[in-house]
């Protein structure tokens, strides 16, 4: 074994302020507000360092907890209305460092409101986004595909036990390629490779097929085809049992 000489190791103080990253409903009576460090727990469940503002006025707020990540605070509130624009406002939040740096004051993000949960699947690029339109949504979204062995898109869902039949009417589909894909997904959790059934949709001449994937992280099968017919192309998902 050798021996080095001394070493110097330099701390740097942390003096970088939190900053509130965004905001998004995870049903219409809580709200998720995600920062971009963790949060002390004193701060993060003060109720008076929140306040969250929509078009009839201001929204009461019943609790506030910091999750396990220590970078999220979910609030719970009275019913908020679906479809509807909200400002989340937050104030005199501090981090976990020693120093504990103060948030910017009155740090503000916009959100909708939503009976769907906007979630990732695989760490696509670009993250989607979920906007009302008209009596419908603009669903933005990145990542190289819903299928193979493991998805990497959008998904904008509600959790469901047994049975179903949905329906979505797609007013359109922006062309990235022949093979992009939008539609009704049922899947067992929001892993990648989770076991998956969707009717699907494509910008043209790729139509409309049902996918699915039997086994998780197996690979994904296609069945059938039918011609697309924007702003008409209307896709169904049913379960009834096993089937």
């Amino acid at each position: 074994m050798l021996t080095s000489g001394p070493a110097i190791l330099t701390v740097i103080a942390d003096t970088n302020r939190p900053m509130l990253l965004g905001a998004q409903t995870l049903s219409l009576t809580q709200v998720v507000a995600t920062f971009s460090e963790r949060i002390s727990l004193s701060t993060a469940t003060n109720l008076a360092n929140y306040s969250i503002v929509g078009t009839n006025g201001a929204i009461s707020i019943a609790s506030a907890m910091l999750d396990a990540a220590q970078t999220n605070v979910v609030l719970t509130m009275a019913s908020l209305t679906d479809r509807a624009p909200y400002t989340l406002t937050v104030n005199n939040l501090r981090d976990q460092s020693a120093a504990g740096n103060l948030i910017a004051a009155n740090s503000q993000a916009n959100f909708f409101a939503s009976v769907y949960i906007v979630a990732s699947l695989g760490n696509p690029t670009p993250t989607g986004s979920q906007i009302p339109s008209g009596n419908g949504l603009n669903i933005g979204a990145g990542g190289s595909d819903a299928g193979g062995t493991n998805d990497q898109a959008q998904f904008s869902y509600q959790v469901i036990t047994g049975d179903f039949d949905v329906r979505v009417r797609l007013d359109s589909l922006s062309l990235a390629d022949a093979w992009s894909e939008a539609g009704l997904m049922v899947r067992e959790d929001l892993t990648p490779g989770s076991r998956a059934a969707a009717v699907m949709a494509t910008p043209s001449i790729s139509g409309c097929y049902f996918q699915s994937r039997a086994a998780t992280n197996g690979a994904t099968a296609l069945i059938g085809a039918f011609p697309v017919n924007y702003p008409n192309t209307w896709l169904r998902l049913k379960r009834a049992g096993s089937v």
